[in-house]
């Protein structure tokens, strides 16, 4: 189950005896990571849906793919720190179409077609926020902003899995 995922995640210890850099991506981690966007998760009723692939990229980084469908109006779009059901601080961008999230400023809102999705991908480029987030992703989500729906319009808890796992990855509420 993937709550058993989170606690084995949370338990796992870095420390490392023999005196050697830790190699990376540490041995320790998931070898992915996801996160499934819905509108359940940020408390709005929408079609939109998508995904956030994360995986380690170059020391210290985390490529994230974020794939969204059936949107309007997108403005922003940012990994945050907090649990399920709780708001919490911006702690990595992962687009940005406008200045501000309600879509003012600078820049114009991007909206989907039904029958062909948004593919974007990105670097975070923070390697403590990075070790953070692999070493706890249950503790981070990513949350997709519209004009409609400047606080989120669809979101998703990080996850993390190995490949190959069978996983029960649909939003939950």
């Amino acid at each position: 189950s993937l709550s058993a995922l989170g606690s084995e995640a949370s338990t796992r210890a870095r420390a490392q005896t023999d005196g050697e850099p830790e190699a990376w991506p540490p041995a320790d981690i998931w070898e992915a990571h996801v996160a499934v966007l819905s509108g359940s998760q940020a408390d709005v009723e929408t079609d939109a849906g998508g995904c956030a692939n994360l995986m380690p990229g170059e020391e210290g980084t985390l490529m994230v793919d974020l794939v969204l469908e059936d949107i309007q109006c997108v403005t922003q779009a940012h990994i945050h720190e907090g649990e399920r059901g709780e708001d919490g601080p911006v702690v990595a961008p992962l687009l940005r179409y406008t200045e501000e999230v309600d879509g003012s400023g600078d820049g114009d809102p991007l909206t989907t077609r039904p029958d062909v999705p948004l593919i974007e991908g990105t670097v975070v480029d923070d390697p403590e926020l990075v070790d953070a987030i692999l070493d706890d992703p249950e503790s981070y989500y990513v949350n997709v902003h519209t004009v409609r729906n400047p606080g989120g319009e669809i979101r998703g808890q990080i996850r993390g899995f190995d490949f190959g796992q069978e996983t029960e990855l649909e939003p939950v509420p």
